[in-house]
């Protein structure tokens, strides 16, 4: 009803769900006057191919195609099974949360760069990914958009990606490294002196490697490895009349 009302029909006694086996009274019901006069001057004919959203697709922008006034985009209800996304950029931190939760496939990455892709034809508003994104700058539109770009995928967020400072290696974005930079730069205990808060902007073996090599680092002991004891250890200290310990220090 929402759509034939969009398109600037009426929807008085358009729309009727008719459940019944036998083929006589189907055809009755559908003989018996009465349902208002046609939507189109006349019929036209579809290849109803495709799942069951692809025919509904091509039904509904076929009769849109007959109503010449009728607005592009079609307003529909809340939770209806057609709409698109909006993403807050600025909080968004492509996490990509919301790509892994989408069922139908609305939502794409991209593996060469942060971004999120959508094909709004593919979504169905379940709200997965309004539910799953942990910075919570997902939102829901009920429409249905009868143009071709609906059909094609949109870029709703993209960013470059934040590359390592010893490698060159892509990791992250550099909104999210410069986030983390203002948060823990001489305000935590590990992020002190220049080198350490340099780690924030290494990929993950690099700042490894760095914090291994740092005088100060936590990574290495304090103090070298024992010697391991060897039975010669214990004869030759036995011979000297010393202790173990006491023969393992001079020698």
């Amino acid at each position: 009803r929402a759509l034939v009302t969009g398109m600037g029909h009426t929807s008085e006694n358009r729309i009727a769900i008719v459940c019944d086996s036998d083929p006589d009274k189907l055809a009755e019901a559908l003989s018996d006057g009465s349902y208002a006069g046609p939507l189109i001057s006349a019929p036209r004919r579809i290849a109803a191919v495709g799942g069951k959203r692809d025919v509904a697709r091509l039904a509904i922008t076929t009769l849109h195609s007959a109503s010449p006034e009728a607005p592009a985009l079609l307003s529909l209800p809340e939770q209806a099974p057609y709409g698109r996304i909006a993403i807050d950029r600025d909080g968004c931190t492509l996490c990509l949360s919301c790509v892994s939760a989408c069922p139908a496939g609305a939502l794409s990455d991209n593996p060469d760069r942060p971004q999120v892709s959508f094909i709004e034809s593919a979504c169905v508003q379940c709200g997965l990914c309004q539910t799953t994104c942990p910075e919570n700058v997902i939102s829901l539109e009920a429409r249905f958009n009868t143009e071709a770009s609906a059909m094609q995928p949109m870029v709703l967020h993209s960013e470059e990606p934040a590359t390592c400072t010893s490698c060159g290696k892509a990791f992250g974005t550099k909104s999210t490294i410069e986030r983390i930079k203002s948060q823990l730069a001489g305000k935590h205990h590990m992020f002190r002196s220049d080198a350490q808060v340099n780690l924030i902007e290494m990929c993950d073996d690099c700042r490894i490697n760095a914090q291994w090599n740092m005088e100060d680092s936590l990574l290495r002991t304090t103090s070298p490895r024992p010697r391991l004891r060897t039975t010669d250890d214990y004869l030759e200290a036995q011979e000297s009349g010393l202790s173990v310990e006491d023969f393992l220090k001079e020698h």
